[in-house]
């Protein structure tokens, strides 16, 4: 009786859940669910063990074994070879995820405050030098960036304090938000000590409060900047003033439209429609009474998961940590520090060290290290596809953002 290796490609991932199983083509990005029939459990419990098994031809003669055998070679997932005392078994293993920012765990003794290794996973900081009075929807900068409603304005000597020891240049990019954040009375001298700590200094900016003589200073500092304009607070003549003014001065903002109903995105694709060469983004809101707006624009339908274009390191990397999260602390204008603006804050800038700080989200956080390992995702044949958790989901008290248990 002769003998085959049946085998999945070495560019394809297989995942198995319940009785469905999934291949996908990190090459072309195809997808192929399979419900698991009982004639192909045994079959497929094996390729989960291993990516290449051998099988007689009797097996793979039969019907069932051979029609699925037929859609993987369809779609270039896999394939049989014959198998000979001369042949050699396809070289494919199961994979083995290296994680290279693997967490270190050190001793109660140890002296985390001495302690450098902790600074190699600060990537991103993001720093609200004050805030703003009135908001029409404070909770939007748990979100995406936006203007906080806050009285403070951050301490300059316990932020520079707080960042002292921060190698030079480690950081890959500081952002500055809040509310006006060039009214900070200390702004320049925050702006010179930033700069030897990262290679990026990004502020961000509500359209209606920037002004025509920040101009001058953008061009001086030569930072990045991100004009914000909220669909809500929309006023076309102020907004096509500020549009103006900067293409007279040739500064090139990047654009973010924050819209929360369908007619505010209608709105804003067709402002996005003037800005041909420039970066333009339209990011949602969720606002407590918008769910079905939500469910439109915003949660994922199976026919997204291909235009993703995920890689094999990719997918990898969602099933360890939380790649929108991780390496990246805020400090909001009083002081307090967070992994993420939307759980529990880590310390203060005023009595905390920042190697304390990035040692305790390691070791107990909730942001860095949030994946999809919770009902009802962990259950779900897409689970490492769809798109790591986000602030929506807190937001909206809900914790698959999809329609993909609809289409199963």
């Amino acid at each position: 009786m002769k003998k085959f290796w049946f085998y999945i490609e070495p560019y394809v991932l297989f995942f198995k859940k319940g009785e469905k199983a999934l291949f996908y083509n990190t090459l072309d990005y195809t997808i192929l669910k399979i419900k698991i029939t009982p004639e192909l459990l045994e079959i497929m419990e094996k390729l989960e063990e291993n990516k290449c098994i051998l099988l007689e031809e009797s097996v793979l003669l039969q019907p069932a074994i051979s029609t699925f055998l037929e859609q993987l070679r369809t779609h270039y997932l896999g394939d049989k070879i014959i198998a000979t005392a001369a042949s050699v078994r396809p070289a494919l293993f199961q994979p083995i995820i290296n994680n290279q920012r693997e967490f270190r765990r050190v001793t109660k003794n140890e002296s985390v405050k001495t302690d450098t290794w902790v600074m190699d996973y600060l990537e991103e900081l993001y720093i609200g030098l004050n805030g703003v009075v009135e908001e029409k929807f404070p909770e939007c900068y748990k979100q995406t960036l936006y203007f906080i409603k806050s009285d403070y304005c951050l301490q300059t000597s316990a932020l520079l304090s707080f960042l002292e020891n921060v190698p030079d240049l480690q950081i890959n990019q500081i952002n500055l938000f809040g509310g006006d954040v060039l009214s900070h009375p200390d702004f320049n001298t925050i702006l010179r000590f930033l700069r030897s700590k990262t290679h990026r200094i990004h502020l961000f900016y509500r359209y209606d409060y920037w002004k025509p003589e920040y101009n001058i200073s953008f061009k001086e500092e030569n930072y990045s900047l991100t004009i914000i304009v909220p669909l809500w607070e929309y006023e076309e003549e102020l907004f096509n003033k500020k549009k103006l003014s900067f293409e007279k001065s040739n500064i090139a903002p990047k654009w973010v439209f924050l819209v929360h109903t369908e007619a505010e995105y209608t709105k804003a694709i067709q402002l996005v429609s003037d800005f041909s060469h420039t970066a333009v983004k339209v990011i949602p809101v969720y606002t407590g009474d918008n769910l079905e707006f939500f469910k439109a624009y915003v949660f994922t339908e199976e026919t997204d998961l291909t235009e993703f274009q995920l890689n094999k390191r990719e997918i990898y990397t969602r099933q360890k940590f939380n790649p929108r999260d991780f390496g990246r602390l805020s400090i909001l204008p009083d002081g307090k520090i967070y992994a993420n603006v939307n759980f529990d804050n880590l310390g203060e800038i005023y009595t905390d060290h920042i190697q304390t700080i990035l040692y305790k989200e390691l070791q107990e956080g909730q942001s860095w290290l949030r994946i999809r390992d919770k009902a009802p995702c962990r259950d779900c044949v897409y689970q490492w596809l769809c798109p790591p958790p986000s602030n929506y989901e807190i937001a909206l008290g809900k914790y698959n953002l999809c329609h993909l248990s609809e289409t199963e």
